[in-house]
């Protein structure tokens, strides 16, 4: 397999478009874009197909040089453990800091967090939270 297939760049920019879009239709129903992107989310399984197709291509490539399998997985660690776990650290350490606490009611019957002001069961017990949920993270490996 060659190093580098440039048509693989374009279909992974197409996918890239499909989800931008069909992620952004619903911010401007004026344009009225809605059956032209309504299948975006198809753009997650092409990259997933891609990702299939590339590493399967890289381990043909390299299955007669020995450790392959081992070689194989250590890069693919060395390449997305420092990513994963900067962002881990971020959103559980950097993020507590960086956004202001609310005070939330938390009780097994209420079926979830419920921010102070709503109403209160005698059951349920005051919990102050740094935050209550993380922001999506968009990793391209």
């Amino acid at each position: 397999m060659q190093t580098r297939l440039p048509q693989l760049d374009a279909i992974r920019g197409v996918a890239i478009l499909m989800v931008i879009f069909h992620n952004q239709t619903p911010k401007y129903p004026s344009l009225h874009l809605e059956h032209i992107f309504a299948n975006g989310w198809m753009g997650v399984d092409l990259f997933f197909v891609l990702s299939g197709f590339l590493i399967t291509g890289i381990l043909l490539d390299t299955k007669h040089s020995d450790g392959y399998f081992k070689n194989f997985y250590i890069r693919r660690c060395l390449r997305i453990w420092p990513l994963y776990y900067s962002v881990i650290f971020f959103m559980f350490v950097i993020v507590p800091f960086l956004r202001p606490r609310r005070t939330v009611l938390s009780g097994v019957a209420m079926g979830g967090p419920i921010l102070l002001g709503e109403s209160a069961a005698p059951h349920c017990r005051l919990r102050d939270l740094s935050f209550t949920r993380a922001a999506p993270v968009f990793v391209v490996s």
